[in-house]
């Protein structure tokens, strides 16, 4: 035969146990959180936000000239040291001609700041094919921003994202 036992007691001491452990596994999880949330974001800013919508009107214009110009460009990241890399730029125009004869500079920063930022000055080693050399200190996604000045006032910006890898 089986012997009743009598039901435990709640007491108010299990009560304040169980609650300071149901609100202290919260806010552990909530605290490892922030910490990865405040640790791991790369702060991504706009500067001059303000001024950029205002002047949407004209980005969108100056995009429609720049696609009107049928103007293409294509980053390669070429060999080079482990610190020097070759950025090679081939632009090209309507049926796929090479464009010759353009002020070509490229801007490369890495994707997670603005932080090591440079500004390369691309010289043209065949029609339509710009080099120059950057100084990568780390490998990953970098962004490049291709900017090319032809004739006749013609601009043409671009940006590409590009890996660096050993």
């Amino acid at each position: 035969m089986a012997v009743a036992r009598e039901p435990k007691k709640i007491t108010g001491k299990k009560v304040l146990i169980w609650m300071i452990a149901f609100f202290g596994v919260i806010i552990a999880v909530n605290s490892v959180f922030m910490f990865f949330a405040i640790n791991t974001w790369p702060g991504l800013t706009t500067e001059d936000s303000y001024k950029k919508g205002v002047n949407f009107n004209q980005t969108l214009e100056a995009a429609a000239r720049q696609s009107a110009l049928g103007w293409l460009s294509k980053v390669e990241i070429g060999d080079g040291t482990d610190t020097d890399k070759a950025v090679i730029i081939r632009m090209t125009g309507q049926a796929n001609t090479p464009l010759s004869g353009l002020v070509v500079t490229a801007s490369v920063e890495r994707a997670v700041g603005t932080h090591n930022t440079q500004i390369i000055s691309m010289s043209e080693t065949s029609p339509g094919v710009y080099s120059g050399i950057f100084k990568a200190p780390m490998q990953g996604r970098w962004i490049a921003e291709i900017r090319a000045a032809g004739p006749n006032n013609t601009s043409y910006r671009m940006k590409h994202q590009v890996m660096i890898t050993p």
